[in-house]
């Protein structure tokens, strides 16, 4: 499925997506849906499409992970472990970005 426009995002999203709390630095808590790949995992994006991770990452809309900052705290509904942001947004051209997390809260 090709991602041309935020009716295609909003699909994947609703398939693949999970529920994620960012806590930025400075700011309020807010939250927005995202796809977490979690390291050694391979998640099925559909047809032959998957994607493996060697690390901890979000992937999902530009317009919520966009401005997340190194050290922003991330936690996924239904998974113990916490996060802060590892490396800084890096959006693929079509609004998605994915963001690399780092173990642990701050």
């Amino acid at each position: 499925m090709a991602v041309e426009d935020e009716a295609d995002r909003a699909a994947l999203l609703a398939d693949f997506g999970e529920a994620v709390t960012v806590t930025p630095v400075a700011g309020s808590p807010r939250s927005c849906v995202a796809i977490y790949d979690a390291p050694g995992s391979v998640v099925d994006l559909g047809g032959e499409l998957r994607a493996a991770a060697d690390k901890a990452s979000l992937y999902g809309r530009e317009s919520d992970l966009g401005a997340l900052a190194v050290g922003d705290g991330v936690a996924v509904a239904g998974h113990s472990r916490t996060f802060t942001v590892g490396e800084p947004p890096e959006p693929d051209g079509t609004g998605f970005a994915r963001v690399g997390l780092a173990e642990g809260w701050p």
